[in-house]
């Protein structure tokens, strides 16, 4: 923190060493303290996607649920193809429920980074939320094509398999899921 301080002190005009520092604070757990610093980038830099969207990560991680939205959406609309604001777009939204808008940014994010296997696993979930059952088992399956290591989309592809009436490929998904998360009680 201490060089970044030095370069605000050289150019206190700069977006970039508040937004170091908000970085800093934010591997350190102090939330509070990185949204201050990318409220300093923004109001030198008004229209900074990555100050948006890192103030975003942190509002997640605070549970400020609306605010990461509307600071993801800023970082999105300077940036539409900003990954990392699109993935936490889509966290904010599912977290409110707005079960459309996340799938949404989901399906911006992997038209950008196709091999994101939780991408499609979260695309999968937003599905199911809203009663598109195909494109939710779609993208629960490639999830796992893709090596997703969580056991929760072998426990939903399981769940549709064994109200498919096919017991033998849920039995398997309910194995995998068992192996992934011995704990879970649900397989």
């Amino acid at each position: 923190i201490a060089a970044y301080m030095k370069a605000i002190e050289l150019d206190p005009n700069k977006a970039g060493p508040h937004i170091e520092i908000g970085i800093t604070h934010a591997r350190q757990q102090n939330h509070t303290a990185a949204i201050d610093s990318f409220k300093k980038a923004i109001a030198l830099e008004p229209r900074n996607a990555r100050a948006f969207a890192e103030m975003c990560n942190s509002l997640l991680d605070l549970d400020r649920d609306s605010e990461a939205v509307a600071a993801c959406t800023s970082a999105v609309g300077f940036d539409p193809n900003y990954r990392g604001a699109l993935f936490d777009l889509g966290i904010g939204n599912y977290r409110l429920k707005n079960f459309a808008a996340s799938a949404s940014a989901y399906e911006r994010y992997i038209a950008l980074n196709p091999a994101n296997a939780d991408a499609h696993y979260r695309l999968g979930l937003d599905y199911m939320e809203l009663k598109r059952d195909a494109d939710a088992i779609k993208f629960l399956e490639k999830s796992i094509e893709l090596g997703i290591k969580k056991a929760d989309p072998y426990y939903q592809l399981g769940y549709y398999r064994s109200e498919a009436a096919q017991y033998n490929e849920a039995i398997k998904l309910y194995k995998e899921a068992i192996k992934l998360d011995p704990k879970d009680v649900d397989a």
